[in-house]
């Protein structure tokens, strides 16, 4: 194989990780190179009684014909992964059959018949150790037509892509650890109630939180355009990308300010949009001067105060340690009722509901109702979109 198409392959198969459909073209150059029938890349763990694969990527073909290839030669079946290997290496490798089975073994016989049922023949497995004792093999056929073994030349070639396999699948377990903590990270930043934009410094809208995104969707005083944020009015727009714009450029980055405040308001009946921009630091900006600067981006917190949260009474219960009853009238007066509606509501006494609130504002260790609410709004729990309330 000539370096140009060595390259090519290798950089083909280092974009594997990030684009897992280029693996089938990738195995497919892989048995154009071997004059192989079927590539296919396993990783493999051992067992009790017989190594399993945790991971199996096919070439085209062997991808077309994966249920005739699962019968034939899946894990249960597989003669090769039922024996005790001859080694189980920590290092590279490269075996054949006559690595498992001796010449009249009639086990070898019945792996021929299987392996003849799909068309294949001839086969050679290169590897190499992964970091958590998982074993990377290539495994190659030839088409049952072609009686040749793989030579010496075809194994050197296969060995020389055992180490970049590797590294692929170091790659590729990094890039999952990464995206699944990406995912974790998102989940648990789509739970916060007040809307997240994070924004280019034209207002182009690069990532939204969940509340964000509803709120995007839903109120009548801010949306996207183009994917850049975008106001009710022309003048509100040009405003909007305006502050955008200066915080984006804003040297100093000193936090939230009076001047980084904005106030939205429609019709006297709409419900206030308050928006509040903070500066993103890159965290590799060291302010050096860099030759590449990193993007601009601003954070863009989006809150339509009117509307209070409905707090579950049972967890304002759990967190200041409140009987039912009491979490009831908390989680009422939260919502804007008085205690005289809450005792209609709720079949109780005026007298009984005041008691109540006594009770409260002694186990809070607050003197007026509006500090119990406030406190109550200052938890943690008022801080969650609780969407199942």
């Amino acid at each position: 194989m000539n370096a140009s198409r060595l390259n090519d392959l290798l950089l083909n198969l280092y974009a594997c990780p990030a684009e897992q459909q280029r693996w089938p073209e990738v195995l497919d150059r892989v048995c154009a190179e071997l004059h192989a029938r079927s590539a296919v890349i396993q990783i493999l763990v051992r067992g009790q009684d017989r190594a399993r694969s945790i991971c199996t990527l096919r070439d085209s073909s062997s991808e077309s014909a994966r249920a005739e290839h699962e019968r034939y030669m899946g894990d249960d079946v597989n003669p090769r992964l039922a024996v005790r290997w001859p080694r189980w290496p920590s290092e590279q490798y490269a075996l054949r059959d006559r690595d498992f089975f001796s010449a009249h073994d009639p086990v070898l016989a019945e792996l021929r018949e299987r392996l003849a049922a799909i068309h294949l023949g001839s086969f050679m497995s290169v590897g190499a150790a992964l970091p958590g004792g998982e074993r990377l093999a290539l495994v190659v056929h030839r088409d049952v037509a072609d009686s040749r073994d793989f030579d010496a030349d075809e194994e050197s070639f296969a060995r020389s892509l055992a180490p970049h396999l590797q590294q692929v699948f170091r790659i590729d377990g990094q890039l999952r650890t990464a995206q699944a903590y990406i995912q974790e990270l998102e989940t648990g930043i789509d739970s916060v109630r007040c809307g997240l934009v994070l924004c280019e410094a034209d207002g182009r809208v690069r990532w939204t939180n969940g509340a964000a995104r509803n709120l995007l969707a839903n109120h009548p005083l801010l949306s996207t355009c183009g994917e850049r944020l975008t106001a009710a009015s022309t003048t509100s727009t040009t405003t909007l990308r305006r502050m955008i714009a200066e915080v984006a450029h804003d040297e100093r980055n000193e936090g939230m300010r009076p001047d980084r405040l904005m106030v939205f308001r429609g019709e006297a009946t709409a419900e206030p949009l308050h928006i509040v921009f903070q500066k993103v630091d890159h965290p590799h900006d060291n302010g050096a001067g860099a030759a590449s600067p990193a993007p601009l981006r601003v954070l863009v917190m989006l809150s339509s105060p009117g509307v209070a949260p409905a707090l579950p009474a049972s967890l304002i219960g759990a967190l200041f340690v409140l009987s039912p009853a009491e979490s009831r009238l908390t989680a009422a007066l939260c919502r804007g009722q008085t205690v005289e509606q809450y005792a209609q509501t709720a079949g109780v006494t005026i007298g009984t509901a005041r008691f109540q609130l006594n009770q409260v504002l002694a186990k809070v260790q607050v003197k007026r109702q509006s500090e119990l609410i406030r406190k109550v709004y200052s938890s943690v729990i008022a801080q969650a979109l609780l969407r199942s309330h």
